[in-house]
């Protein structure tokens, strides 16, 4: 299923798929905070959905306005409070700017901590 949107020339589609690889860059930009690997469960649907994370999941809510769940991992020592807040600001930013859509949630749950984050 694609995000569309109604323009004058036509219909602009956007894959789902596309959103979570938007969504998985932007994280990787943020320091001390990787995408978790995902639970079986989540493994399994990604694989047959053709996902590429199957810790980000992107559901349409309406027409213009998605809303995704993401699983992250953090550094210890950071204030997790503060990194699941400049996640969902950043992953909201980013898609807003790039696709112009409305990201009406953008939950995030930390899955884990970690000592040191490899790169």
């Amino acid at each position: 299923m694609k995000v569309r949107d109604q323009v004058d020339l036509g219909i602009v589609k956007v894959n789902k798929r596309f959103l979570s690889e938007l969504a998985y860059a932007v994280i990787q930009e943020i320091d001390g905070v990787v995408v978790a690997d995902g639970s079986v469960r989540q493994k399994f649907q990604a694989f047959f959905l053709g996902m590429p994370h199957p810790a980000i999941e992107v559901v349409e809510d309406e027409p213009g306005e998605i809303s995704l769940n993401i699983d992250v991992n953090v550094r210890l020592g950071l204030n997790i409070t503060d990194v699941a807040r400049l996640v969902q600001d950043a992953v909201r930013t980013m898609i807003h700017k790039t696709v112009d859509l409305k990201a009406r949630d953008v939950n995030v749950t930390i899955q884990g901590v970690i000592a040191k984050i490899l790169t």
